[in-house]
């Protein structure tokens, strides 16, 4: 039993028919069009449903979804975090459950998506580099993983650093953080290199950070062909690890990108 309530038995937990938690348990195919837009921005019900079926409106009350949750973010774009959790918000009101969630940090190193997440979340802290935390960074980028993990995590983690709307900031604690970090290193389009891949010392701070902030859950989602060994090197011994692998159409979407989600 993870601490969050659930009951997993499987580290797979397959959306497509696997022995684990499908979310669209619930969900009469029928009601899926996938030409119908609206029907595709509406997943976030499709969740909510989903998830009452399982658990049941008084269990599902109990959970932390619907409890306060302060959650971070990093690689953050243009806030796809913000957006989607504002789709969940909205459809456990109207199921007449109480949640509130909020992101209180999100880290971007691309000037327009910071303006972008600013105007977003104007009162949360805005980081600009998850490297920022790792003095050591640019000297061991482009080195063997193990090198990085080692070098960097010899050092004290740097929790004061540039923030885009405050000048520097303190990392402030949360329970949860949900990232999507750099897929080049495991995508066909990033030629697959992964561990040797320059920008696999982003991931490797990431889990680094986290590891010494000691967030209670931690959700990460990659391509289909990213590798668990560097992960479970890095977080296995302070965290269960368990895969959740989605395909658009468990929510009503027609294309075919599949992605996995560590958490």
């Amino acid at each position: 039993m993870d601490s969050a309530g659930f009951d997993l038995h499987d580290d797979s937990i397959d959306g497509g028919g696997g022995d684990g938690f499908q979310v669209s348990d619930a969900i009469d195919d029928q009601a899926l069009h996938h030409d119908a837009l609206s029907r595709c921005f509406g997943w976030g019900f499709v969740i909510v449903a989903s998830l009452i079926a399982k658990f049941g409106k008084p269990r599902l009350q109990t959970l932390w979804l619907c409890k306060s949750l302060l959650l971070s973010s990093c690689f953050s774009g243009i806030g796809a975090l913000e957006v989607a959790l504002a789709f969940v918000v909205s459809a456990m009101l109207r199921h007449g459950l109480e949640c509130n969630i909020q992101t209180v940090s999100s880290c971007e190193n691309v000037p327009l998506c910071r303006r972008l997440l600013s105007a977003r979340n104007p009162s949360m802290h805005l980081f600009e580099d998850v490297l920022a935390h790792f003095p050591f960074a640019e000297r061991v980028r482009g080195q063997d993983a193990k090198a990085i993990q080692t070098i960097l995590g010899s050092h004290p983690v740097e929790l004061t650093v540039p923030c885009s709307l405050h000048g520097r900031c303190f990392v402030r604690e949360v329970h949860g953080d949900i990232s999507g970090s750099p897929c080049t290193p495991f995508s066909s389009d990033g030629l697959r290199r992964g561990v040797r891949d320059p920008d696999i010392i982003l991931f490797i701070a990431w889990c680094l950070l986290h590891r010494a902030l000691g967030a209670i859950l931690l959700v990460r989602e990659n391509v289909l062909g990213f590798d668990d060994v560097l992960l479970l090197d890095l977080l296995g011994a302070s965290y269960n690890v368990f895969r959740i692998i989605t395909e658009p159409a468990h929510v009503g979407f027609a294309f075919g990108s599949v992605q996995i989600y560590r958490i």
